[in-house]
């Protein structure tokens, strides 16, 4: 994703990358997407920006998750509350 030889691709525009961009950074997109991604990037400095910020973002709040955990009770709250939501769909 270094080269800037040719024009974005007019199938797969900026406002398109932005809709696929978290399943991109999350391997989460076919092969296709990825690829037209990538050509995208390779010609458009926006998305790269963009792409470049969303990576910090996904990785600074990971950090941020390691070190975050919800409390026992939290969790049997939701859990319970969770339960309570399915049942009340099967009746």
């Amino acid at each position: 994703m270094h080269g800037h030889t040719s024009p974005p691709s007019p199938q797969f525009d900026c406002a398109v990358f932005a809709t696929h961009l978290d399943a991109i950074l999350d391997g989460e997109s076919d092969a296709v997407t990825s690829a037209r991604a990538e050509a995208h990037v390779d010609a458009c400095p926006l998305c790269r920006q963009l792409m470049a910020s969303a990576l910090r973002y996904k990785q600074m709040m990971r950090r941020v998750g390691d070190h975050m955990r919800a409390s026992g009770s939290l969790r049997d709250t939701v859990l319970a509350t969770m339960r309570g939501v399915r049942g009340s769909r099967t009746r």
